[in-house]
């Protein structure tokens, strides 16, 4: 391993670079990245996509971007000094959350500065702010660390160059199917630094942090299939892929010319799905009843 900081580039990690986008690239049978013309060029990036499909998530990101960013991971995977040298060569820093404890989440501390320093020149740094992740087209409540993360780069170099938060949606054709579909959806980035330049000087610093993740979650979730997460979810989303293939057969749109136009698509089957259970709640709930009783049987039948 040739490089001594995490964001400095490596002939090994370039030519393997090479072979992974390869693969991610044929695992799908269309991939599509939406939305480049978004991401501003006067600062540096921080990209927080949704977190719904575990590794693949990472690498379809890694694959959106020429450049070498580097990542953000949970911190239990580098337990092993081993493993945790490889998770360097990969470019991936160690995540420290809540609920690893507050003796555990000073940790945070060091990482910071090294993502800070990251940023500072100029490499992207990618983050998934939920923590977690879940197959779910839904988000759970964002994490503060990048807002903290963001505040201390704007701190230290905000004045020479801004500081962005990217909202990013991650969507797939399927989860657990090979050779199915992802778009990358970036959106519009939010500037950090006129961010807290324009804030109320009453306002500490946890009401900004949850201004500015109340901010994120609101831009995240319009860039992905996004549905409540309540009792009702899986009939949602079960009845949104009906409805879509009805449409698709009855000739709206091409099938698979263009993921985002689908992504837009079923988000309008989601909002009529919505306001059809505002409007006529006991008539959607025996609806919801008959398509899941129609999901079981089609899982049954494989």
């Amino acid at each position: 391993m040739f490089r001594k900081k995490i964001y400095e580039s490596d002939p090994i990690y370039t030519t393997m670079r090479v072979w992974s986008d390869w693969g991610i690239r044929y695992s799908y049978r269309k991939v599509e990245v939406h939305g480049e013309e978004k991401l501003p060029k006067d600062g540096v990036l921080m990209l927080t996509p949704n977190h719904c499909n575990t590794l693949m998530d990472a690498l379809v990101m890694l694959r959106a971007h020429k450049g070498p960013p580097v990542f953000g991971a949970r911190a239990d995977l580098f337990n092993s000094p081993f493993i945790a040298r490889i998770m360097f060569f990969l470019r991936i820093l160690p995540m420290v959350r809540q609920r690893d404890g507050l003796r555990n989440v000073l940790k945070n501390k060091d990482t910071q500065e090294i993502i800070v320093e990251t940023l500072e020149n100029d490499v992207r740094f990618c983050m998934y702010p939920e923590g977690t992740h879940r197959t779910k087209h839904s988000l759970r409540a964002l994490g503060k660390g990048a807002f903290r993360i963001a505040i201390a780069a704007d701190q230290k170099f905000g004045n020479d160059k801004p500081v962005y938060i990217v909202p990013v949606g991650i969507e797939y054709g399927d989860y657990f199917r090979y050779h199915s579909s992802s778009l990358v959806n970036y959106g519009e980035a939010i500037n950090v630094t006129e961010y807290i330049k324009a804030a109320d000087p009453e306002v500490n610093e946890a009401q900004l942090l949850n201004a500015l993740s109340k901010e994120l979650a609101q831009r995240m979730s319009q860039l992905f299939t996004f549905i409540k997460d309540d009792e009702d979810y899986e009939a949602k989303w079960a009845l949104t892929k009906i409805l879509a293939i009805a449409d698709r057969r009855k000739g709206y749109g091409e099938f698979g010319t263009c993921l985002y136009d689908d992504m837009i698509r079923n988000r309008e089957i989601v909002a009529g799905i919505e306001k059809a259970c505002e409007e006529r709640p006991e008539e959607m709930k025996e609806l919801f009843e008959d398509v899941m009783d129609f999901e079981r049987s089609r899982k049954k039948g494989k």
